[in-house]
């Protein structure tokens, strides 16, 4: 076997303890929907071709009063579906040379120091991807990324397996601002597109709107500093967040879609991994025309949503 053994299984050691919990962590602790996911709905399953969500698209027809001996109505009902997700997958290699590993770092600690610099690499860049493709609509590299919020929070296309031209329940809260942000007073508003996102009186709204800088910017300077109210748990994490209606955290993202504004109910997302690929390493590989050894950090799953239409966007936000 090529290679120092006994520094390999250092090596393997080292990379599955850092993937399963340090890199994990980082991960979901990178931006707040994440860190809301982990701490919600993060969910592992297993098996089958696709990732199904059970869905409920109409009520129940025989819910009613009665008196007596009045017959009950007992007719076989529709309303329930899955919506179905392709298994996406994304991975991160830590590859090492053979002058790295035995000619230039030699002994246990260069080796694990050499590896360390190799696994905050990694991380740094499957981080950046990950965050990427959350806010994208799932079409790059072919296909092969992850469906996100672009396309989960939008009013038309196909979704889960549902086409939202002739199942207009599955249809997000859309709106185009085509030009400044406004915080109420028109159709385009954050307050009506909130409020077509709830079932009345708050039920079922969205606690989490995210957008860009710029757009944060321009919500900021609505307020006060007396009435920028922020959330203490988000806050714990990292996040800057200020809040709308006194329940909806808005923050901002890096790499959220331009000139958008996403208003999330998180209890209509879960963040599915596959418990063997849950940021899973395997190896080490020795390539057959190279003098290096890698190990590949994988994971497979997907972002699904069971109610979008409880979820809205603004888009064409011109605020510089």
């Amino acid at each position: 076997m090529p290679g120092n053994s006994n520094y390999d299984a250092i090596n393997t050691v080292t990379l599955e303890t850092y993937a399963e919990t340090t890199l994990r962590d980082n991960i979901f602790d990178s931006s707040a929907f994440l860190r809301l996911m982990k701490e919600r709905r993060h969910v592992t399953t297993k098996g089958g071709s696709k990732v199904l969500e059970p869905i409920m698209f109409g009520r129940n027809s025989t819910a009613g009063s009665y008196s007596g001996y009045d017959p009950l109505d007992n007719a076989p009902q529709s309303g329930l579906t899955n919506a179905e997700f392709q298994w996406k997958q994304n991975y991160a290699s830590v590859i090492i040379s053979g002058l790295e590993d035995e000619v230039q770092n030699t002994g246990d600690s260069a080796v694990l120091d050499l590896l360390e610099s190799k696994m905050a690499q990694a991380e740094e860049s499957l981080i950046r991807v990950m965050n990427q493709q959350l806010y994208a609509d799932g079409t790059a590299n072919g296909g092969k990324d992850i469906v996100g919020l672009d396309l989960g929070i939008d009013a038309a296309g196909t979704y889960g397996n549902i086409n939202r031209t002739s199942e207009t329940y599955w249809a997000a809260q859309e709106a185009a601002a085509g030009g400044a942000l406004a915080i109420e007073g028109s159709s385009v508003s954050m307050q009506r597109v909130f409020d077509l996102c709830s079932k009345g009186g708050g039920k079922q709204a969205p606690d989490l709107a995210l957008t860009t800088r710029k757009v944060y910017e321009a919500f900021e300077q609505f307020f006060t500093p007396d009435r920028r109210f922020a959330d203490d748990k988000l806050a714990s994490y990292g996040f800057i967040t200020l809040k709308f209606k006194g329940a909806c955290d808005v923050t901002w993202e890096e790499d959220c879609t331009a000139e958008t504004l996403f208003f999330v109910n998180t209890k209509t997302w879960k963040f599915v991994s596959h418990p063997n690929r849950n940021f899973k390493v395997d190896g080490p590989k020795y390539p057959t025309n190279e003098d290096s050894k890698i190990w590949h950090i994988l994971w497979a799953g997907a972002l699904t949503c069971n109610e979008p239409r409880r979820n809205g966007k603004i888009t064409g936000i011109t605020n510089a």
